[in-house]
């Protein structure tokens, strides 16, 4: 989905499908697009570091990447400079190149490699903005035109600095620890996974027992996807078989809540943070956190 930002905040821009399933823009929403476009004059761009005020939204997901083709062939045919519009993208699907092609046995699309490419080919690359890419090195690239700008610091609550970190598995690492500067917490366990054919068991390490029958009993974990969550829920029932009263919260930029928000809180998480990066309130900013308790 495709939101433009009007007097009255943003508004989507509603596309349709040939009978083949191409995509197309009817002529209302056209105008909606005209009308975006004429409310600021266009603006020069002679300096890397100035931030063009007309804004996009652009959810990736189902279809996104498509209706993002569509959209700017629109711009262009409407006369409009495309480096005069700012995209704020959120969540970056494909990015996960930290799997390997057939981890798993599931082939996995890697798209990340060429996201830079593909923005500075439409003309659009520095001013594309994006929030914590899984992996956020293949994005990070400069292509001449200039990489696309990665958000990664921010803040999920000033009420986080007495919880300890609990690191889901290696991946999370760096940016545990990045959340884990920013929110003040001094305590941080690293937890590890074993693979069976039956599944992924987490494994807690003894310091963290140690600490829970010290009496350590509120965690918080970080990490930048949560998808059924089935990890976090993993991670959480071996916490509670220690400490059955621990408060746990699970703060994830992307929320894609696959099985749904209520599947974690019913599960051993009592609260879910995430951020606004799939644009579920798109009049609010993607850095927005929102908070769901059990």
């Amino acid at each position: 989905m495709i939101y433009v930002r009007h007097t009255t905040g943003y508004v989507p821009i509603n596309f349709t499908k040939y009978p083949d399933g191409t995509l197309h823009v009817p002529n209302s929403e056209f105008l909606k697009i005209s009308d975006f476009i004429k409310q600021t004059s266009d603006i020069s761009l002679t300096s890397v570091n100035k931030k063009p005020s007309r804004q996009v939204k652009i959810n990736l997901l189902n279809g996104g990447v498509e209706e993002l083709l569509v959209f700017l062939q629109v711009v262009k045919e409407l006369k409009c400079h495309t480096q005069s519009i700012r995209y704020l993208l959120g969540y970056l699907p494909y990015a996960r190149d930290d799997k390997s092609d057939f981890s798993e046995g599931v082939y996995r699309m890697r798209l990340s490699p060429i996201y830079n490419e593909l923005f500075a080919l439409l003309g659009i690359g520095r001013n594309v903005e994006i929030y914590d890419p899984h992996s956020p090195d293949s994005t990070t690239r400069d292509t001449g035109y200039g990489a696309i700008n990665v958000v990664n610091k921010f803040s999920f609550g000033e009420d986080l600095a007495d919880y300890a970190v609990i690191v889901p598995d290696k991946g999370a690492r760096t940016r545990s620890s990045i959340r884990a500067e920013i929110h003040n917490n001094t305590v941080m366990f690293y937890c590890s996974k074993v693979r069976t054919p039956t599944g992924v068991t987490t494994i807690l390490p003894q310091s963290l027992v140690d600490s829970i029958n010290a009496g350590l009993q509120k965690f918080v974990i970080y990490d930048d996807i949560c998808d059924g969550g089935a990890t976090f829920i993993g991670i959480a029932a071996e916490v509670r078989k220690v400490a059955p009263k621990a408060n746990i919260i699970l703060c994830v930029t992307h929320g894609l809540f696959t099985k749904g928000v209520e599947h974690l809180l019913t599960n051993g998480i009592d609260e879910v943070r995430c951020l606004n990066t799939l644009h579920q309130f798109p009049n609010l900013s993607l850095t927005t956190v929102l908070t769901h308790k059990a």
